[in-house]
């Protein structure tokens, strides 16, 4: 069963009875079907149009995430029957297994492994032993170096054994740090599709008092579809990003304070729709900032003015206090 908001039933309403535009039918229509991606190309490229010039089909379409991430929770976990693990266990029987390998088998004669030094084995009574001479024992000089000799491959072995740990726990480190980073996106993504981020987004878009700036790509083309907006609260430090037409992965909000320090804010998400919006804490009121940049997330840990100024932006817009609601922020071409 779909489950829809309750603003949703009445613009239903309005869309039976008020004269809307033929976009905003579109959105009533087609409205599940694009929240949960099984809606057709042509009309899911209508519908990204269109949303971004009308609110308020993008106040319903950002109503439905809520009701979207419960349906995910209402299907019951359900357990695996008895027979399918007995079939698993009647099929890995039936599978032919690989034969192990012959060992490799020493086939020789077992004298030629007999070392100098002990004596070979005779089954007649023990014969006395022949009296030493001294030059015998002046011969046997290098029975002194041979203990020292004999340890140098087993010093060998060792620091090999030693080297191969020692990359073995740098690798380890390294997949550490890796799982570490999926998890902190793991937790960030979570928070963003919260009920309570998503709460904060609504109340700040629909805000009469919100100021918007629009966010544009550096070089704007007629096949550039990536746009965003910036919706600002004047009383607070708050603000909402929406954006939409980007390439999936992570981005970051990075906006310029009054004396040029470029500060990353926030991440968030873009799926395969290549739409996503988030909150922003920015630190200060928006009109004491400079500008606000959308780019790719990097590896930088630390606010480096030289580095965040060389990373590419994907959108962009100029704040300042002599820009207003309905300014164009867009880059303009001389």
């Amino acid at each position: 069963m779909n489950q829809q908001p309750a603003g949703q039933h009445n613009t239903r309403i309005q869309t039976q009875t008020g004269d809307i535009p033929r976009e905003c039918r579109l959105v009533d229509e087609c409205i599940e079907e694009y929240v949960l991606g099984i809606i057709d190309p042509d009309r899911c490229s209508a519908i990204d149009q269109h949303r971004r010039t009308c609110t308020r089909c993008e106040l319903a379409l950002v109503s439905f995430t809520p009701a979207l991430t419960a349906l995910a929770l209402a299907v019951p976990v359900a357990e695996p029957p008895a027979s399918a693990r007995a079939a698993l266990m009647s099929r890995i029987a039936t599978t032919p297994q690989r034969a192990a390998p012959p060992r490799n088998v020493y086939t020789g004669r077992l004298d030629t492994l007999r070392t100098p030094s002990l004596p070979a084995s005779s089954t007649g009574p023990a014969a006395a032993a022949p009296p030493r001479s001294p030059q015998v024992e002046q011969s046997s000089w290098w029975k002194v170096y041979a203990a020292p000799l004999a340890t140098l491959p087993l010093l060998l072995a060792l620091g090999l054994v030693g080297a191969w740990g020692f990359n073995n726990y740098t690798k380890l480190n390294d997949s550490k740090q890796a799982v570490a980073a999926k998890d902190q996106q793991i937790a960030m993504m979570n928070q963003q599709i919260s009920n309570g981020n998503n709460q904060g987004i609504v109340e700040l878009v629909s805000s009469p008092s919100a100021k918007r700036y629009a966010l544009y790509p550096e070089v704007t083309s007629a096949a550039d579809a990536a746009r965003g907006t910036l919706f600002a609260d004047p009383r607070s430090q708050v603000a909402a990003v929406q954006v939409s037409g980007l390439a999936t992965g992570i981005y970051t909000v990075v906006v310029q304070t009054p004396d040029g320090e470029m500060v990353p804010k926030a991440n968030f998400s873009v799926g395969a729709d290549g739409s996503a919006s988030t909150l922003v804490n920015l630190g200060m009121q928006v009109s004491d900032l400079q500008s606000v940049h959308i780019r790719p997330t990097t590896t930088v840990t630390q606010t480096d003015v030289a580095v965040m100024d060389a990373a590419e932006d994907v959108l962009f817009a100029t704040i300042g206090p002599d820009i207003f609601e309905n300014a164009d922020t867009s880059p303009q071409t001389p």
